[in-house]
């Protein structure tokens, strides 16, 4: 009779603790790998939606279509607090810029930033380019990011990103 209270309440409270560890809005639930093992790696766009709309065939066919190389450890060229990355530009004989990313608010928004007024999406007129998004989803294999730009109006982006390797 002891053991089966046991395993009652070792159930009940696996049902309680396991949702709650639930970081990102569609997951995982749970985790062995840190945000930051996920994270890092090569990366392509798979799914862009602006105001809704799948623009994914846009964006794969845009000259400024990129690959994203997160790295961790060394420093990177926008300066100190940052993880370098890569930006792998596929339409362009894969030209790579640099640039730096890091975690904001405890880990729920990427932020991305590169030193060229020349790339897509946000110019910050300071000669830097950025671009960060809340994450929705953060596997192994799989970066969702939901967020807005005002460089040619107001849009919402939603970009899905799928892992296609560790390193370049």
């Amino acid at each position: 009779m002891d053991k089966r209270i046991s395993y009652l309440f070792l159930v009940i409270v696996l049902t309680a603790v396991f949702p709650a560890c639930k970081k990102y809005e569609e997951g995982p639930s749970f985790s062995m790998r840190t945000k930051l093992c996920r994270v890092t790696g090569v990366w392509d766009v798979e799914y862009f939606e602006i105001d809704g709309i799948d623009s994914t065939t846009y964006i794969l066919n845009d000259t400024n279509h990129y690959k994203i190389y997160f790295k961790s450890g060394q420093k990177a060229c926008v300066g100190d607090g940052y993880h370098p990355l890569d930006l792998i530009f596929v339409n362009k004989g894969n030209y790579i810029a640099c640039g730096g990313w890091n975690f904001i608010d405890k880990k729920n928004y990427l932020s991305i930033h590169t030193p060229y007024d020349s790339l897509p999406y946000y110019n910050s007129g300071n000669g830097n380019w950025s671009m960060g998004g809340y994450i929705q989803r953060l596997t192994n294999k799989e970066l969702w990011i939901k967020t807005s730009t005002t460089t040619i109006g107001a849009h919402n982006l939603y970009i899905k990103f799928k892992k296609v390797s560790e390193k370049p």
